[in-house]
């Protein structure tokens, strides 16, 4: 991020909104967050076409967490540029749901939502369509109905390095499990 007077520089990302069955379905993991001694569960949007990672005031307030400073960001997307108030919150870490795999987020933007729903994510009853998947324990542990509190972009890469990858077969999907979980592509 580089500053400029009083923005604080340019973030790059965004997705097409489909209707329910019309594309492709995006990448979330089932992760705990935990900042200032309080922990939540929620799903993390894995975006490595967002430069930055944000994190929903919901989950802010949730975790009891006070924004560092205020910024103006430029949100940058294939529909074009965007002034935002944002803030940035730091000291947020992720883990596995069930307690294993702790890393530290860079500082996050607060947003008011992370527009995806329910449909943008692949279900496990999906997943278990495909032999390929579940011959290899393939197992994405969500609910499609959860609340996705983060997005996590390019500048925490970490969290979506691939430790093995299970390759796409039938003209289905491949996965690839990442220390926080598996994901579809």
């Amino acid at each position: 991020v580089v500053p400029r007077a009083q923005v604080t520089g340019v973030v790059k990302n965004g997705h097409v909104r489909h209707q329910k069955g019309d594309g492709g379905k995006l990448q979330r993991l089932q992760v705990k967050v935990e900042a200032m001694g309080s922990s939540q569960d929620t799903g993390a949007f894995l975006d490595g076409g967002s430069t930055h990672s944000f994190v929903t005031r919901r989950l802010v307030e949730r975790l009891g967490i006070q924004p560092q400073k205020k910024s103006t960001i430029i949100m940058s997307t294939m529909n074009g540029d965007r002034r935002l108030s944002s803030c940035v919150v730091a000291g947020i870490w992720i883990g596995t749901k069930e307690g294993g795999q702790v890393m530290e987020l860079p500082p996050l933007y607060v947003v008011e939502e992370i527009p995806v729903g329910e449909d943008d994510f692949v279900t496990q009853q999906e997943v278990d369509k495909w032999p390929h998947l579940t011959s290899r324990g393939v197992n994405v542990g969500q609910d499609a109905t959860s609340e996705v509190g983060l997005l996590i972009g390019a500048n925490a890469a970490a969290v979506m390095e691939p430790m093995e990858v299970v390759h796409a077969a039938d003209e289905g999907p491949y996965a690839v499990i990442t220390r926080f979980g598996w994901t579809l592509g």
